[in-house]
């Protein structure tokens, strides 16, 4: 008796969890191995001040907003360079979450792109500001330029 109650339990988890991964309504969805990966990409009217502030305050996301700054969308091996995997995927989450870049699946990989259109509508003149003073300033260009990938020119 014990054995079927905890197969039911079990079962019942299971099914559960199935119905709340599928009821979700975020952009992307990516399909892997049986494992449901969602990126959350907070819509226009969503993205916070605070979280954006807190998210360029690291010099390798306001790297990565540097080259993204560029145009395009870039493959997340190579926007920086000598940085573990573990850790870019940290920053891609936390500018994904903060509604600074798009985050795609393409093949292997995921591309990604920044929101300038997002965030120059609900923050104008906030990303001008503060790429105008990673150039300008020299400490912040040093700080912001030592990742980037050795064939960039930028």
């Amino acid at each position: 008796m014990y054995e079927y109650m905890r197969t039911f339990n079990v079962c019942m988890y299971s099914y559960i969890s199935q119905l709340i991964k599928f009821n979700v309504g975020w952009r992307y969805v990516n399909y892997s191995m049986e494992k449901l990966m969602l990126a959350n990409h907070p819509d226009r009217e969503l993205i916070r001040i605070e979280n954006v502030l807190a998210a360029l305050g690291n010099p390798l996301r306001l790297t990565v907003v540097r080259v993204l700054a560029g145009g395009g969308e870039h493959a997340c091996s190579a926007v920086l360079s000598g940085i573990p995997k573990s850790t870019l995927t940290h920053h891609w989450r936390v500018l994904r979450d903060s509604g600074v870049i798009w985050q795609r699946p393409f093949g292997r990989e995921n591309l990604l792109s920044l929101r300038r259109e997002d965030l120059d509508a609900r923050f104008p003149g906030l990303l001008d500001a503060l790429l105008g003073a990673v150039k300008n300033d020299a400490l912040t260009q040093e700080s912001t330029t030592k990742n980037l990938p050795q064939l960039s020119s930028k």
